[in-house]
C-alpha cells in the first residue's frame, strides 16, 4: 500500500510539533500486525532535522509509528530557501493506527 499525503514530525516522547511534512510511503505488513515503512519525506518549514535521527512521523489517516531519517538529497532552486529530502524507514505499532 502507498500512502502520500502531508503529516506531522515530532521527537519521539514529546508532543512538539516540529514541522509539517509532505510523504510518500510504501507500507508492507511485519510480524505481530505492525507495519513497516519505506519512503520518503520533506519538511514543509525549515527546521533542523539530525540525519540518522529517530523522530515520530503522523500521516493524513492518523497512523502514527517512529521513524528514521536519512538525507536524501540536497537541491537549491535559484531564490528559494534549500529543502532537505529525507529516506524514511521506520513502522506503526497495532495501537497507533486506531487513531
Amino acid at each position: 500500500m502507498e500512502l502520500k499525503g502531508q503529516g506531522k514530525l515530532f521527537r519521539p516522547g514529546a508532543e512538539e510539533l516540529l514541522s509539517p511534512v509532505e510523504y510518500n510511503i510504501f507500507v508492507e505488513p511485519a510480524l505481530n500486525g505492525t507495519e513497516r515503512w519505506q519512503g520518503e519525506m520533506v519538511s514543509i518549514e525549515s527546521v533542523k532535522i539530525a540525519d540518522g535521527g529517530h523522530y515520530l512521523i503522523e500521516t493524513e489517516d492518523g497512523r502514527r509509528g517512529i521513524c528514521c531519517l536519512r538525507k536524501k538529497v540536497n537541491k537549491a532552486v535559484m531564490g528559494l530557501p534549500v529543502r532537505y529530502f529525507y529516506h524514511l524507514s521506520g513502522g506503526t505499532m497495532p495501537e497507533q493506527r486506531s487513531r
